[in-house]
């Protein structure tokens, strides 16, 4: 078999069900453990906001109905949030605001223009540009030639 067989839209939506409803249990069993262990550290809270950011991410990119710009929003919209609360529970610094946001922003203009930087010759082609070009000859001078009158 050369290609894998496909998952049906039931079985799907029953993996997505019960993964998240693990993913609930372990945010769960992590503010308990957090509380018995360590309760002057809230460290279960970032493990959550990690959590909660891969499930963002991942339902977000199972909808097939978005461009890919809308997947570099999504994703720069929520890593920025998710580094503003660590950033916040680790005593706010502001390294989320003066640093991992503009270098988030700039990585997603960055992989929004990619794609058009490494195909200049279909760019081309679409806009009609021309790719190479000589320049122009003409065939039949202007000038007669007196020798052969």
């Amino acid at each position: 078999m050369l290609y894998p067989q496909k998952i049906n839209a039931k079985n799907m939506d029953l993996i997505i069900k019960i993964s998240i409803i693990i993913s609930v249990f372990l945010g769960i069993f992590l503010v308990f453990l957090n509380r018995m262990t360590t309760p002057n550290i809230h460290w279960a809270g970032l493990c959550n906001a990690g959590i909660i950011y891969i499930w963002v991410t991942v339902l977000y990119s199972i909808n097939k109905n978005i461009n890919i710009a809308g997947h570099v929003l999504i994703q720069t919209i929520a890593i920025s949030l998710l580094t503003v609360y660590i950033d916040y529970k680790t005593g706010f610094k502001a390294w989320s605001v003066n640093l991992s946001i503009p270098i988030i922003i700039i990585i997603a203009n960055i992989s929004l223009r990619l794609p058009l930087l490494t195909r200049p010759i279909n760019a081309a082609i679409i806009s009609n540009i021309p790719v190479c070009s000589s320049p122009p000859t003409t065939i039949n001078s202007p000038k007669k030639n007196k020798s052969v009158l």
